[in-house]
């Protein structure tokens, strides 16, 4: 069961103003972690994936 809180990829991605597309090629890329994954379905946790992006969003040029 997923818990209660966690967002999917299209509403997590809109939340932070990125396209789903991108939030999912990081992921498969390993930049960024969903909570749960289960086959090509992510859950995301908004304050973890924020702080993630936020981390990307500082360290590029």
């Amino acid at each position: 069961m997923i818990r209660p809180g966690l967002m999917q990829t299209e509403e997590a991605a809109r939340a932070l103003g990125l396209e789903p597309a991108t939030l999912e090629k990081w992921a498969r890329l390993g930049i960024v972690k969903p909570v749960v994954s289960i086959d090509d379905l992510m859950w995301w946790d908004p304050t973890e994936v924020r702080d993630q992006v936020q981390r990307i969003r500082r360290e590029s040029p």
